[in-house]
């Protein structure tokens, strides 16, 4: 990106506060998976809870995610609706923090879905509003500054909440989960004209829009299938959630907190193959990179029992 473009985005008022509310709020969704299952396992010992406990966040995101874009695009009202993302999550991570351990198992995992409600928002929400904070063309930098939110998150937001499992106990990561949600709101809240997008909203109703953007889904080959290996690959993927923590325990004789640093060198490894494989994607038919992709992915993680 060039010194022009960046000076530009930096001018644009919200801006700045916006890549940084987009960051931190992604950083504490990322210390979740890693900072809850560590908690859950100190106080209960369950693996069971613990991968249940992940799963509460995300299955009912499986459902909001389309009705939430679409109310976005039909609505137009982003500001009270990211906020109250924001909101929720904080809440939410304090409730875990006294919950876990100290009352029914059910009740960890009803607070936690509450969370999961609104989950989508801190990824594709905070991705929805470039277009209302900067002209045309700044587009294209303003979206490749915001992608660098995704890798920062990915990177940081797992090793933070083994460091911080480990330095200061297993329910310290929640409680700094929660205050960069907080602090992630107070830079939302005074990024101006976030509505503006409203102009331009898609016309029609809410249910409609949700129907044509399922319709898309299935009825174009290319993302049916992208959809349907995305899906199978995370329901593997995310086996390591609860597995990385026992797997640093049982075979590597190492701390639990040892996980966040195995998410975060995952995430380093992929954003290094998704700057540096760009000439691939140029050279070969995308099926072909995808399929190739999955099949050296799932080898790879075959290798890990070894690193014992």
């Amino acid at each position: 990106m060039d010194r022009e473009s960046v000076r530009g985005l930096r001018a644009q008022p919200g801006y700045p506060a916006f890549v940084g509310a987009a960051t931190l709020a992604r950083t504490s969704d990322e210390m979740f998976s890693v900072g809850v299952v560590l908690l859950v396992l100190d106080r209960t010992g369950s693996p069971g809870l613990a991968g249940a406990t992940v799963a509460a966040i995300t299955l009912p995101s499986l459902l909001t995610a389309p009705l939430l874009g679409a109310w976005l695009d039909v609505s137009g009202s982003r500001r009270a609706l990211m906020a109250l993302d924001q909101v929720v999550i904080a809440a939410v991570l304090i409730a875990l923090v006294f919950a876990i351990g100290n009352a029914p198992n059910w009740t960890v995992l009803a607070i936690t879905a509450i969370a999961g409600l609104t989950y989508p928002l801190s990824f594709g929400g905070f991705t929805s509003l470039i277009p209302a904070l900067v002209p045309e063309e700044l587009l294209t930098p303003a979206n490749a500054l915001e992608a660098s939110s995704f890798n920062m998150a990915l990177v940081i937001g797992p090793a933070l909440a083994g460091t911080l499992s480990a330095l200061f106990g297993p329910a310290s990561p929640l409680i700094v989960e929660a205050a960069l949600s907080l602090v992630a709101l107070v830079l939302f809240i005074r990024i101006p004209d976030v509505d503006r997008f409203r102009e331009r909203r898609v016309a029609g109703d809410f249910a409609g829009a949700v129907v044509e953007g399922l319709r898309q889904v299935v009825s174009i080959p290319q993302l049916r299938g992208v959809t349907a290996a995305g899906a199978i690959g995370l329901i593997g993927f995310g086996l390591m959630t609860v597995a990385f923590p026992l797997f640093a325990v049982e075979h590597l004789d190492a701390p639990r907190s040892t996980a966040g640093y195995m998410w975060a060198a995952f995430a380093v490894g992929s954003t290094l193959g998704a700057l540096s494989l760009v000439r691939i994607q140029r050279r070969f038919d995308p099926w072909r990179i995808v399929i190739v992709g999955l099949i050296l992915f799932g080898a790879l993680m075959i290798l890990l029992p070894l690193a014992s």
